[in-house]
Parts: C-alpha cells; structure tokens; sequence
C-alpha cells in the first residue's frame, strides 16, 4: 500500500455514510458490520459456487 495520506472525504460523502451508518445500527444492532458481512456472503455464496463450478469445467 502506498504510504501516501487518504484525502479527507467532503461533508456531502461524510453525511452520506453516517446516514448509511446509523441506517444499519438500526436494522441490525450495535454489530451490523459482522451481520451485514454475513447476511452479504450467504447472499454471494450460490453465485461464487457456480462461477467457481464453471471454472473447472473450463477445459483451459
């Protein structure tokens, strides 16, 4: 990784995510990040087994 600081994010972006935030505090609770990050992969899961299903059959 470059060691080069992170721009700051305008006020706008900044709202944005607290408004993301404090939307899934309230539909999953204090540990939405572990809940959400779950609730995605087990939603991704069917699509990553297939695509990785039709890999291996990829004759190359």
């Amino acid at each position: 990784m470059s060691d080069r600081p992170r721009p700051e994010p305008s006020p706008e972006v900044k709202a944005i995510i607290a408004e993301f935030v404090a939307i899934q505090k309230a539909k999953y609770g204090p540990d939405w990040k572990k809940k959400l990050s779950a609730e995605m992969a087990a939603k991704s899961a069917p699509f990553i087994d297939a695509l990785l299903a039709a890999h291996r059959k990829d004759p190359q």
